[in-house]
């Protein structure tokens, strides 16, 4: 099967159910966080991760479904439950430990011993190594290094089931701004390309929100040879904008108002506000998706059965507009 370069969070089932609609030359993966779907139910529909793969296997096989930041420290509940449904469930997954292990080297050792345990649980599993620079920011040669030790220790058969090794360019997010933060560093990131291209791994660069620049990758990344992207919260708030513009356009206010506080209740937002004080648009922005299986939440949306198909509709046209570029430009 073709490696995908596009992967989307499934930040809500409206984006699930357009991804799996989806028919596209390029493959399209999805990739849960341990927040989104978990082995014991996430935000995310309240899905459970053998749920998840059960609702996305059964209506289109062939997108592939990879987990985000598995590990321990990544999420809410036990890891070990975790990372055991995820081995049985998932095509793929992002083993990063650096949350627990903040140097190279400890989290090499615990990277390997992840990969030992899933590839006894299941050994056809995939997976993506290293972390973002949000986590744990890294150089080329510690990159290098690190990919080095985990070859020399695992066996051949295990190593081959690594994909991807995740780079570092200088991205970063701003959810209530919606805005991609940072300094790109074009040089930085061909050097860390030409190290994972050295153990022929691709290339993987998360937070690859709000970096669509005509209804195309950024071509500052298609440049450097960039290989895969992540894009996720972008989704969620594409799909928040929806439901709020359409709330607007109805002269809902007191709805608006209704979700502002489900929204305030939940949290969520304050992650995201670093001591800023967000307005009622911001706090709705940065913590709606949180909100969409919740059931005041449902109460809204429940008032207006069409709004799912326009959701749907606003995403499918995004998703086209990213991977027709990416079919134009991303090497095979």
């Amino acid at each position: 099967m073709k490696l995908p370069k596009i992967f989307i969070g499934p930040m809500s089932k409206n984006v699930v159910d357009t991804v799996i609609q989806l028919n596209k030359s390029i493959p399209i993966a999805l990739i849960p966080s341990r927040r989104q779907i978990e082995a014991n139910r996430g935000y995310v529909n309240n899905w459970d991760t053998l749920n998840f793969r059960n609702y996305v296997k059964n209506a289109n096989p062939n997108v592939l479904i990879c987990r985000d930041h598995a590990g321990p420290g990544q999420g809410t509940y036990d890891s070990s439950l975790s990372l055991n449904a995820d081995c049985l469930c998932f095509d793929m997954v992002h083993i990063d430990p650096f949350k627990m292990y903040q140097n190279m080297e400890d989290a090499a050792t615990k990277t390997i011993v992840l990969i030992r345990e899933c590839y006894q649980k299941n050994p056809q599993l995939q997976y993506e190594i290293g972390t973002e620079e949000a986590i744990f920011k890294y150089e080329p040669a510690e990159l290098d290094k690190f990919i080095q030790t985990i070859q020399k220790i695992l066996k051949p058969e295990e190593f081959k089931q690594i994909k991807y090794a995740v780079v570092q360019s200088g991205t970063g997010l701003d959810l209530p701004n919606c805005k991609n933060t940072g300094t790109f560093n074009a040089a930085r990131l061909k050097e860390f390309i030409q190290v994972v291209h050295k153990y022929n791994l691709l290339s993987k660069e998360h937070n690859g929100d709000y970096l669509i620049a005509d209804g195309g990758i950024h071509t500052r990344f298609i440049d450097c040879g960039l290989d895969a992207i992540n894009i996720a919260p972008e989704f969620g708030q594409l799909e928040t904008k929806v439901i709020l513009d359409y709330l607007k356009s109805h002269d809902r206010k007191d709805l608006i108002d209704k979700w502002h506080d489900i929204c305030l209740a939940s949290d969520k937002w304050q992650k995201w506000a670093e001591g800023r004080t967000l307005t009622q648009t911001q706090v709705i922005m940065t913590a709606g998706h949180y909100t969409f299986s919740d059931i005041e939440f449902k109460k809204i949306t429940y008032q207006f059965p069409e709004i799912d198909i326009i959701i749907q509709s606003v995403i499918k046209d995004r998703i086209n507009g990213i991977t027709a570029q990416a079919e134009k430009n991303y090497s095979n």
